[in-house]
C-alpha cells in the first residue's frame, strides 16, 4: 500500500476486509499490489482523484522490485506512467490470461467506491 503525498496525502484503513483510501484532497492517489499466495501474477492497482475526478489504473505483471513505493512516484512529474487516461474504470489482461478489472461506482460528492474483480 502507498500513498501519494500531493494534496496532503492520505492513509490507508482496513476494516473486516474492506480497505478504504482517505485522501487529503484532490490531486492525490494511492496504490495497492497484489499476488497469488505463492508470490506469482503480481500486479498493481493505483485509483486517484484529477480535480474531483476519480481515476484508475492497473499495472499487469510488475516485477517482483517493482512495489508500490517504486511505481506510484511514476505516475508524476513526467514519470513513466503520468500521461495515463483519466478514466474511472480500466481492465487488463495478465500474461497468465487472467482478466483484472477496475471500476468507480457510487462516486457521489467526494466519496466514491472502486470495485476490483481479479477474474
Amino acid at each position: 500500500m502507498a500513498v501519494w503525498h500531493y494534496a496532503n496525502g492520505g492513509s490507508w484503513a482496513n476494516s473486516d476486509g474492506v480497505l478504504k483510501l482517505t485522501m487529503g484532497g484532490s490531486g492525490t492517489s494511492g496504490m495497492l499490489r497484489f499476488q497469488t499466495d505463492n508470490g506469482e501474477e503480481p500486479f498493481t492497482v493505483v485509483m486517484g482523484v484529477h480535480n474531483w475526478k476519480p481515476w484508475v489504473h492497473i499495472l499487469p505483471d510488475v516485477l517482483p522490485n517493482e512495489t508500490t513505493v517504486v511505481l506510484l512516484p511514476q505516475y508524476y512529474a513526467g514519470g513513466k506512467h503520468s500521461g495515463v487516461p483519466i478514466v474511472p474504470t480500466c481492465n487488463a489482461l495478465n500474461s497468465a490470461q487472467r482478466n483484472l478489472s477496475a471500476a468507480f461506482r457510487d462516486a457521489e460528492g467526494r466519496d466514491y467506491t472502486l470495485d476490483l474483480i481479479i477474474g
